[in-house]
Formats: C-alpha cells, structure tokens, sequence
C-alpha cells in the first residue's frame, strides 16, 4: 500500500499491518507524511466533538461507526501513543 488516496489511517494501517503480512517493507517516509495529515484530521474531529457529542451530530450515525475498525487496528501499531 503506497499511501495515495483515501484516508491518511487507512494508509497507516496498510504501511504498519497490511504491508507485513505480504512481506513488504512499511515505507516510513509514507507513513511520516500520513500521520502529519491524521493529525489535521484528528484536530478536526476533536474540534467537531467538543460541539456535539457524536462525530455527525447528536445521535450516533455511521460517521461514528465508520471509525470503529479503523481506530480499533491503528491502537494495534506503535502510532498508538499519539
């Protein structure tokens, strides 16, 4: 997984998870220039949650659900502690 497209943890995950599992080699610069943009991304959500209690509003939608898998395999990676 090269990173283009899609979302930055998604790019992430395929560098620190997917990539191992066929034997290829996690490209950090990848994995660098993703995390800065998750961190944009993140600062968003964070802003977006201080307003409302749920990513889409006040009631939990599939916005929320959408997150789950993703969040659930990034808190398996050392990228965890950010």
């Amino acid at each position: 997984m090269d990173g283009s497209g899609g979302s930055p943890i998604s790019a992430i995950i395929g560098q620190i998870i997917v990539n191992p599992a066929f034997r290829l080699v996690p490209d950090e610069k990848v994995i660098g220039t993703e995390l800065e943009k998750l961190g944009k991304v993140l600062d968003v959500h964070e802003e977006r949650l201080s307003k409302c209690r749920y990513l889409a509003g006040d009631y939990y939608t599939m916005a929320d659900m959408n997150h789950i898998p993703y969040l659930f395999n990034f808190m398996k990676t050392p990228m965890q502690l950010l």
